[in-house]
């Protein structure tokens, strides 16, 4: 592996979740795989993203009410949903992002989502979230 997470997200949600986020695990020392990072001018999106999945050991979902319109990120989240059950390792880490009706609408939306413990998005929790992912990467 490469990278130790990937971040999948809806564009929306970049400024306020996944770059404070990525700021956080990069400073931890954690190997973070981010398309504006890793994808460049004149490079096949659709290839660099595949790299990516294939090389991150963990695949953090951000997932919104933004995600929830956005077909991309979805099939992000499903080819690896794929991946992690023919091999039987988890590598999906579902971030809900905002509480209530929004979250009752994206597990309603994702039932598969509804069997994995996920976390919801708080800007006061990025500590506790890296310090799990730390954790996670430990042999």
């Amino acid at each position: 592996m490469e990278y130790d997470v990937f971040i999948c997200h809806a564009s929306e949600d970049k400024t306020a979740v996944v770059n404070p986020l990525a700021k956080a695990l990069t400073g931890a020392g954690i190997r973070v795989w981010l398309d504006e990072e890793r994808i460049g001018w004149g490079d096949g999106v659709t290839e660099e993203i595949n790299k990516g999945l294939a090389k991150s050991k963990f695949v953090i979902v951000v997932l919104s009410a933004a995600f929830m319109n956005k077909q991309w990120p979805a099939k992000e989240m499903f080819a690896v949903m794929s991946k992690e059950i023919k091999s039987r390792t988890t590598s999906v880490l579902p971030l809900i992002v905002g509480g209530g009706a929004v979250r009752d609408s994206i597990l309603q939306a994702y039932p598969v989502l509804a069997e994995k413990l996920y976390k919801e998005w708080s800007p006061s929790d990025i500590g506790t979230i890296v310090t799990t992912i730390k954790a996670m990467l430990r042999p």
